[in-house]
């Protein structure tokens, strides 16, 4: 069976409806709520050779790209079981030489005390479910991060510079991408 193939299958026994929209090589799998406008906005250079963090990381669509990207490493924090499973399923049949791991946990609680440093963070539509708090912070290592809010999300590029990082909107998301009306801020911080 094609990896493809294999791909899909392992989506299609995933039984939640699937939020991400997964790809491999560029070739969309499944479709999924959201689309791949914010894909568009992070830049390669953040990812190829970088140590990467997904907050909130789902079935793992965005690290399982930030892999195909090049990135050194990528750890995904998740706290359903069922999106953890699938998730390890996808890295498993990709082979990949890049290390992909999925760690169970609840970002309400903060982060892990035993959190490696990464380099870049990925907080894609994850924050509002921590209350806006900004968790990279506590993340070692970290010189950048991609920051998606909800749609009703309190950010701007003032409200999330401070504290050692400058943020810059980017755009804005489609939450749906049966919906591109309802739109998410999406931002970059970099470590000053």
């Amino acid at each position: 069976m094609k990896t493809a193939d294999r791909l899909r299958q392992i989506l299609r026994l995933h039984q939640q409806p699937l939020y991400q929209t997964h790809t491999h090589r560029g070739q969309v799998l499944l479709p999924g709520i959201r689309g791949l406008d914010r894909r568009q906005l992070i830049r390669p250079e953040d990812l190829a050779g970088r140590t990467v963090l997904d907050l909130g990381c789902a079935t793992g669509a965005e690290s399982l790209w930030a892999a195909e990207q090049g990135a050194a490493g990528v750890l995904g924090l998740e706290c359903d079981a069922a999106m953890i499973a699938t998730f390890r399923a996808m890295a498993a049949a990709l082979k990949l030489r890049t290390t992909v791991t999925c760690r169970q946990w609840d970002l309400r609680a903060g982060l892990p005390p035993d959190l490696p440093a990464h380099e870049t963070i990925l907080a894609l539509a994850i924050t509002q479910y921590c209350g806006y708090r900004a968790l990279w912070q506590e993340v070692p290592g970290a010189t950048v991060v991609y920051c998606e809010g909800g749609a009703d999300s309190p950010y701007s590029a003032a409200s999330l510079s401070g504290d050692g990082w400058r943020a810059e909107l980017l755009g804005r998301t489609a939450a749906s991408a049966t919906d591109p009306r309802l739109l998410r801020p999406f931002f970059r911080l970099t470590r000053t």
